[in-house]
């Protein structure tokens, strides 16, 4: 059965990294997947597509928002949680475990996540990840403002989870 979940990937041009991100999501773990895709040229939308996840075209414009924040604003999800990968993450089959167990009867407003960045297959010691440590909120908690998310973003790497049944201007 399906998480009340929205998986959603910005990308642009990704079809290298795209097909082993959907791969390890599958078709079960999440009732919705979006790529919310800056016009991509190469495989990218018909990857996605097969895998049967919506696209949604972007076209920044050098203004706030980018394109999770626009997302947000212009395609709020009806399901009660959202994740933000990029198409070069890919989750585990333990992660998956994990959230299903966690957001199944909480009553948080999200959860900061640990993960590992691999690098030519091994994982990554030091740098500005702060050793993969990600910031999670429930979709309205978060608010859109340019001082929130998209620095976090700026200085780590991260995954975003959001539920859409809390306030919608406080940070977590």
């Amino acid at each position: 059965m399906s998480l009340d979940l929205t998986i959603a990937i910005p990308c642009k041009n990704e079809e290298s990294n795209l097909p082993g991100c959907l791969s390890a999501i599958g078709h079960s773990f999440a009732k919705e997947i979006i790529l919310i895709d800056s016009n991509s040229t190469d495989q990218t939308n018909e990857i996605g597509r097969r895998f049967g996840a919506q696209i949604l075209d972007f076209s920044w414009n050098g203004q706030f928002p980018k394109k999770r924040n626009w997302f947000l604003r212009n395609h709020p999800p009806q399901t009660e949680w959202i994740l933000f990968l990029d198409a070069d993450e890919y989750i585990t089959e333990a992660f998956k475990k994990e959230i299903r167990e966690e957001i199944s009867n909480t009553k948080k407003a999200g959860f900061w996540l640990h993960y590992n960045i691999y690098f030519l297959g091994k994982p990554l010691k030091g740098g500005t990840h702060e050793n993969g440590s990600t910031l999670p909120s429930r979709k309205k908690r978060t608010t859109t403002s340019p001082t929130t998310i998209n620095d976090v973003q700026k200085t780590f790497k991260h995954i975003l989870i959001l539920n859409r049944n809390t306030s919608s201007n406080h940070r977590v």
